[in-house]
């Protein structure tokens, strides 16, 4: 947003248990993330954050308007809302002048049913040096990321290439690093795939129990 490549962004904080409170540093940032999925009792308040440049945002959950604010210079483009979690769609929209000029949607996925790869790179060199990163994400059956964790991801590869190395962003999770077997950190985990050096193809399944297997096939040229 404050690089102008998106009018309006949202997070929602991760629910704090009862009788704790978040700390953090002069570094630190709120443990809140891009989605509307979460376990908690319907009506539960929780915190969210717009960032956008515009100077008015509402807030709309299911279609119903939840609250509006005006923003002013020392906002610092963010404006903070409390919204009672109901599984829906969550929208922020950017208005200026009254009229909407930008807007972000959450939507509450269904249940996981598909594992799609997406690499970085189709096409890579006949080069030790050469890698394509694959990002695997947890789909439900509308395609719509569903951000469990711990979904246990089962990665095998044949062709003219090697797994290079996998994980996920969890730092807690030291089980998932260079494993073939690994788990999802809000629906999400990585593949790299380094290349032997010849031309070839390569091919990368990624298999769970109840998911449709995603496959991935990355093309090895001089």
């Amino acid at each position: 947003m404050l690089w102008d490549n998106s009018k309006i962004e949202i997070t929602v904080h991760e629910p704090i248990p009862d009788e704790y409170a978040e700390n953090l540093s002069g570094w630190g940032w709120p443990r809140e993330w891009p989605y509307w999925y979460w376990q908690v009792n319907e009506g539960k308040p929780l915190q969210m954050r717009v960032f956008t440049k515009a100077p008015q945002v509402r807030i709309e959950l299911n279609g119903k308007i939840i609250g509006e604010k005006d923003l002013s210079g020392d906002d610092k483009y963010i404006a903070f809302f409390e919204v009672p979690y109901q599984p829906g769609e969550l929208k922020a929209i950017a208005l200026e002048n009254g009229k909407e000029i930008a807007a972000r949607v959450l939507k509450t996925p269904g249940e996981p049913a598909a594992i799609k790869l997406t690499a970085d790179r189709n096409k890579i060199k006949a080069d030790r040096n050469d890698l394509s990163f694959v990002k695997l994400e947890v789909l439900d059956s509308e395609g719509n990321l569903v951000p469990k964790d711990s979904i246990l991801i089962t990665l095998s590869l044949s062709g003219n290439g090697e797994l290079a190395a996998s994980g996920n962003s969890n730092p807690g999770d030291m089980r998932s690093v260079n494993r073939r077997v690994i788990r999802t950190y809000k629906g999400k985990a990585q593949a790299i795939i380094r290349t032997y050096a010849s031309q070839g193809m390569i091919t990368l399944k990624a298999e769970s129990t109840g998911l449709m297997t995603g496959e991935l096939k990355v093309q090895v040229i001089k």
